[in-house]
């Protein structure tokens, strides 16, 4: 049998109705031209033809499914140091059985130079959890950060006090966990002393990472 070329026109306008082809009879070469840095992948619900996705969206794809973000949407204040307030928009929901990292970035001050600031969370039940806190306490130039950690996340660590009254400081929340359980891993804050007041500005941030 000989060899028949078909015009990409041809096909492309149904000029033919049917075509047998052996198997892996189509190559790359057979396909139309695409840019460089594409993949193929469907991203349209259902089923139909492949999609041409360039390598920016398969990032932000992948990263959707294996990192989630959290934004801090109000500002809060604590003057107790028994009862801690949650801090709104930073929390993640967790799947039992999945191992994750996390880490949270917060501004804070206190109405008084000898408060510090507390940090602890509400979660599941945990099969492992290890977490820290970096909370700045001095001077610029001077042993400045007061750091701490536990095994638990209901576990209250509480800095001693702001190198001054009614100034932004930054702490850093970060750790990792396995829930024994479904449900939300939140951020929570409270005063190291009955009384004055701590602040935690509106401008949170947090990321989740899913390590399967």
């Amino acid at each position: 049998m000989g060899r028949t070329q078909v015009p990409g026109t041809q096909v492309k306008d149904s000029t033919i109705n049917t075509v047998d082809l052996v198997d892996k009879a189509v190559t790359l070469q057979k396909m139309a031209d695409v840019a460089s840095g594409s993949v193929f992948y469907r991203k349209t619900s259902g089923i139909g033809s492949p999609e041409v996705q360039d390598l920016n969206t398969l990032r932000n794809d992948l990263y959707a499914e294996l990192l989630l973000t959290a934004k801090q949407t109000a500002q809060i204040t604590n003057s107790s140091n028994t009862t801690p307030t949650d801090i709104t928009g930073l929390y993640f929901d967790l799947v039992s059985g999945r191992r994750y990292v996390f880490k949270f970035f917060v501004t804070f001050k206190s109405t008084a130079a000898g408060t510090g600031v507390g940090f602890v969370f509400s979660a599941p039940a945990m099969t492992a959890a290890n977490w820290k806190v970096s909370i700045t306490q001095g001077n610029a130039g001077t042993d400045q950060t007061f750091e701490n950690s536990a095994t638990s996340l209901t576990t209250v660590l509480v800095s001693a006090s702001v190198a001054a009254a009614n100034t932004d400081y930054m702490a850093i929340i970060e750790g990792f966990c396995e829930p024994s359980a479904n449900g939300s891993l939140q951020l929570r804050c409270r005063s190291e002393v009955n009384g004055p007041q701590i602040t935690i500005k509106n401008s949170g941030v947090g990321y989740l990472i899913d390590a399967g």
